[in-house]
């Protein structure tokens, strides 16, 4: 009876080890599971009918588009935030909406004074409005790029968006903003007073993996903000991979906080030029 309780005791005192080293990793992965919450899901209903900031949402939805390929995420961003600004009933500075240059047959029975295409950017025409070769996202050695470099940078997609005649701020993220209380306050409030203003958008460029999503860099805008839960309703372009996305705001920084290339990622403020 002594030598069963003796290996009694020090089975409890191994259980107990057992968890206490493991106690900190549960911790950290279901608050891990509170980081990400799905768009379909009825927690993310209830996170959006309390948000004060989701003026946005409602500006961009009606231009939102999935992004066309796995490199174009930055490019459909910025589609989607540049007709919310510019699309209008009246508006015919925007190039036509044209679904193929190799389709003239669309134009045949029509008169010549009116085309069956409206006036606004897709994911094609935008990069050709912006002197921004499309096939220098897919590879290919141009704009002053490496060959294999894949996709756009917080730089580039600024100065496309330049090119649109847009008025762009680029935000970058360091780790170090984490760390320091005031900072991170003032990059948050800056995106929360995005949020809240007339005609601003705002497109972050962060890392998947740091939110344990499948893939690498990405860009999408930002469509809304919940003070009590303390996150961002990313509006994600890859409709594929990845639904709309409520993220905490300090999971999002961290992402953010990621270097693309030698540079750090962060976002962009987009107006009308």
């Amino acid at each position: 009876m002594h030598h069963f309780a003796i290996r009694l005791r020090h089975t409890m005192l191994a259980m107990l080890k057992g968890l206490i080293v493991a106690l900190p990793l549960i911790l950290l992965n279901s608050a891990n599971a509170n980081t990400l919450i799905g768009w379909q899901s009825e927690q993310s209903q209830q996170r959006f009918q309390t948000s004060q900031f989701k003026q946005d949402f409602f500006q961009l939805t009606p231009h939102f588009e999935g992004q066309i390929n796995k490199v174009f995420c930055g490019v459909a961003s910025l589609t989607i935030v540049a007709n919310a600004l510019n699309v209008t009933p009246s508006n015919t500075s925007l190039p036509l909406n044209q679904l193929s240059a190799q389709e003239p047959h669309y134009h045949q029975h029509t008169s010549p004074n009116w085309s069956p295409f409206f006036h606004r950017y897709n994911q094609k025409n935008l990069l050709k409005a912006a002197q921004f070769p499309a096939r220098a996202l897919f590879g290919y050695p141009e704009k002053q790029r490496a060959a294999g470099q894949l996709g756009l940078n917080l730089a580039e997609l600024q100065h496309i968006a330049t090119q649109l005649h847009l008025n762009v701020n680029s935000v970058t993220v360091r780790p170090e903003s984490q760390q320091r209380p005031q900072q991170y306050q003032q990059l948050k409030q800056q995106l929360i007073d995005t949020l809240a203003a007339t005609d601003q958008y705002v497109i972050v460029n962060y890392d998947r993996a740091s939110l344990e999503q499948r893939g690498a860099g990405h860009f999408s805008p930002l469509a809304a903000y919940d003070s009590h839960s303390d996150s961002f309703l990313i509006m994600d372009v890859s409709n594929t991979y990845q639904t709309w996305t409520w993220v905490t705001s300090p999971a999002l920084f961290n992402a953010m906080a990621t270097k693309d290339g030698d540079h750090y990622r962060g976002f962009l403020t987009i107006t009308s030029g």
